[in-house]
């Protein structure tokens, strides 16, 4: 508050003692917050839970999602803030007590029609199974469309069935990008699935530029045998489509269909090999999760850092004043995947440091994806950045939502101590 004038602080907490109770406090929607619906509807809603809680902060899709919604009922007197909050897994909803239920009711409205208005892709191989580098192009395909159609909800699975994730059991309805890459099972089909909030015209489209780019443009090869250096100058090493190489110095020259259309190439400087942008990226995630750090894909040699910035960041959106609508959100995206790079590192750095020690522990923040530090004698932590207000349980390494919260898990250790000093006696 120290950009606010002394009037104005006078003024705004005047405003809070003097307002009704509760009128400052958000509303939210969660999982919970399903109407009746047919139950096709249910699992589809179940599942569009789940994969709102497996997205990247940065998904085009979701931010898109809560611009329309803050759009619709913000004005000049009144400002409505949508966000949604991955630590407590709901919607946040900030507006004044006149809209609150309307806000709401439009919300869940809106994410109901997304599960309504939806299509799944089912895509064969022509053989009898898919090469592997046929899936890592499907992914990258994914991955770069999202950023060009933001209004479309893609979900790529391996099996038709949907099974919804529990605490104890890790869900594979869904292939992330850092484990399709190591997948080692056969497959004969993949399905896509796209939901949108618009009519299903743009869905049909989307479908036809997916096979579009998916059959063609790529090496006529089917087999899994790693292609030839000669052959890797012009075109990407992992998803072999026909890449165009630029130099790092050319990078005031990028346009947007560079991403997607007129697909630009980046050479890796100590090995040589070529790799699209989003294969990059994949392979950076994947790497680094296996080994604890960036390697080639292809030859597995040590990546520069100068590379792995340059290529997943390879323009700045400060540096860049006079971008257009479209570059500046593919400058959001690239600074969100050179962040959520960064924070995986940070995760495996901190768990390879306090792997065999005793007194120290830490926490991954789901919000602001912040690594904490923290002594495992302390019961409660608070996250390191400061503009995150999330305390953790460090026992369970939830977030503590209020005082209840924190009394259950106080009450849970408790019940465990007792049953300890039993079990001693």
């Amino acid at each position: 508050m120290s950009f606010l004038s002394k009037n104005d602080k006078f003024q705004l907490f005047d405003a809070l003692f003097s307002s009704k109770e509760g009128a400052f406090l958000p509303v939210f929607v969660d999982k919970f917050s399903m109407p009746a619906m047919s139950k096709g509807v249910e699992d589809s809603w179940l599942q569009l839970w789940d994969n709102l809680q497996n997205s990247l902060p940065q998904n085009p899709f979701w931010l898109n999602f809560c611009e329309k919604i803050m759009a619709k009922f913000s004005s000049k007197t009144c400002d409505t803030s949508v966000t949604y909050v991955p630590s407590k897994r709901h919607f946040q909803i900030f507006t004044t007590i006149q809209l609150k239920k309307r806000v709401k009711n439009a919300l869940i409205e809106c994410l109901v029609k997304i599960c309504t208005v939806s299509k799944t892709l089912i895509v064969t191989s022509d053989t009898s199974t898919f090469p592997k580098w046929k899936l890592r192009k499907a992914l990258s395909l994914v991955e770069e469309m999202k950023q060009r159609f933001p209004n479309i909800l893609f979900s790529l699975r391996e099996s038709m069935s949907y099974r919804s994730k529990s605490d104890n059991e890790a869900g594979t309805s869904t292939l992330e990008p850092i484990y399709l890459l190591g997948i080692s099972e056969e497959m004969t089909s993949l399905f896509l699935q796209l939901q949108s909030l618009d009519e299903s015209k743009s869905i049909t489209f989307v479908e036809k530029v997916f096979l579009q780019e998916f059959v063609g443009n790529s090496s006529d090869e089917e087999s899994d045998v790693p292609i030839s250096i000669k052959k890797s100058g012009t075109v990407c090493c992992m998803c072999r489509r026909s890449v165009r190489v630029f130099e790092f110095k050319q990078r005031d020259k990028i346009k947007e269909d560079n991403f997607y259309v007129n697909l630009i190439g980046w050479r890796l400087r100590l090995c040589g090999c070529l790799f699209c942008r989003q294969c990059f990226v994949n392979a950076s995630f994947a790497a680094l999760k296996k080994y604890g750090l960036v390697k080639c894909f292809r030859c597995s040699k040590i990546v520069l850092a100068s590379d792995c910035e340059n290529i997943i960041k390879p323009f700045r959106l400060e540096n860049k004043t006079n971008l257009n609508g479209g570059l500046q959100s593919y400058a959001r995206k690239f600074q969100g995947d050179l962040s959520s790079l960064a924070s995986l590192a940070e995760t495996i750095y901190c768990l390879k440091l306090t792997q065999f020690e005793t007194l120290w522990s830490f926490i991954l923040c789901d919000d602001c994806s912040t690594v904490t530090l923290f002594e495992k004698k302390k019961r409660f932590v608070c996250c390191r950045n400061l503009k995150c207000s999330n305390t953790f349980c460090t026992k369970c390494k939830h977030v503590i939502t209020s005082n209840c919260s924190t009394n259950a898990c106080t009450k849970k250790d408790q019940q465990i101590g007792v049953l300890l000093n039993l079990i001693n006696e």
